[in-house]
């Protein structure tokens, strides 16, 4: 790490992963390759349990917390892609954030700086928890600019996060930087016609199953249990969008750090009170458009960028029949929920 003159930015500043594989490795003697399946498949696990904990924190209710997890767990890069590829650093990155978001929400403020300076060695999605806490302080200064309590977690915080993004990036040197906005054509990858469109539906895609649920009074029922909440959530997914936007190539990949707002959204909707058919056209639907139980392609790389559905520039027939299915959905979700209140089924 420290004498390796081949060492890329920005994966060379995200080293927290191949230093735990290392450890497994180490402890249970095994090959680094499985040292790297073990620590990414234990991650995933965590990550279910964070998901599923998160979701708890917003319905006291087993089955909506559940299913909002069971979601999740069949979303191609929270999960499945993970366990294909092992040395993506978002295996660690997503439990950490969601137990750091549990924190936010709950205001144990030291968990939430301690469990992000750790998760930015991991990947930079991990400043947004740490900025929202800084929003939450500094609103709460507004109110009352005299709280001294106030002031000091807000200097600790941008402190503390601070010195977790720049101490990689001063101790670990980096022979060249493959990041889009390190190029000198930047402006140009970033704000490309054809990624912005892509960057925009990998996003809408990952909200398909808040679209499945929606319909009645479930919105404005959740809208007002957000109460408190919104502008967090707004700020979150604005994080989100900004980070892929000055991102890489691999757009779905960063969209599924939407997998936040999607799980208190499918809680809340589903606390709700959902028809049981309902739910298992959502799973079913999601699993289909996820292809979750699909191999992804190896030996064609054509059909590898298609799998991504939304990779960089890349625009094909493939995202046109992306566009209709997700369109199809809806409108089996819609036509379902007809005729539930046609024949009067049971409620979940």
């Amino acid at each position: 790490m420290f004498s390796n003159p081949a060492l890329v930015a920005p994966f060379a500043h995200r080293p927290l992963l191949p230093f735990v594989a290392r450890q497994v490795t180490g402890w249970f003697d095994v090959r680094f390759f499985d040292g790297f399946e073990i620590t990414t498949t234990v991650a995933v696990i965590a990550q279910l349990i964070a998901v599923y904990g998160l979701a708890q924190h917003f319905s006291k209710r087993f089955a909506p917390a559940l299913i909002a997890t069971g979601v999740i767990a069949l979303s191609t890069y929270n999960v499945k892609f993970l366990l294909h590829d092992f040395y993506r650093p978002d295996s660690l990155a997503f439990p950490l954030l969601a137990l750091a978001m549990w924190a936010l929400f709950r205001r144990i403020d030291w968990l939430v700086i301690g469990t992000c300076a750790v998760g930015l060695l991991t990947r930079e999605f991990m400043i947004i928890p740490p900025v929202l806490l800084c929003y939450i302080y500094g609103r709460e200064l507004l109110v009352n600019p005299r709280r001294v309590g106030s002031w000091l977690m807000l200097a600790l915080t941008i402190a503390v996060t601070g010195a977790a993004v720049l101490a990689p990036r001063l101790i670990i040197d980096a022979a060249r930087s493959d990041a889009a906005i390190a190029q000198t054509d930047a402006l140009l990858r970033v704000f490309h016609p054809a990624r912005l469109l892509n960057l925009v539906l990998v996003m809408a895609a990952y909200c398909l199953p808040l679209a499945i649920l929606a319909g009645g009074t479930r919105w404005r029922t959740a809208w007002d249990q957000l109460a408190g909440k919104r502008d967090l959530l707004a700020l979150y997914c604005l994080g989100v969008l900004g980070l892929s936007l000055i991102g890489g190539t691999d757009l779905p990949r960063f969209a599924a750090y939407l997998y936040i707002p999607l799980v208190i959204g499918l809680t809340l909707l589903l606390d709700d009170g959902i028809n049981g058919w309902e739910v298992a056209y959502l799973l079913i639907a999601w699993a289909v458009f996820n292809r979750t139980f699909s191999a992804i392609p190896q030996t064609d790389l054509d059909a590898y960028l298609d799998a991504y559905r939304g990779y960089n520039q890349r625009i094909s027939l493939v995202t046109l029949w992306w566009i209709v299915e997700s369109v199809g959905w809806i409108l089996g979700a819609w036509g379902l929920k007809r005729l539930i209140i046609a024949f009067n089924f049971r409620r979940l």
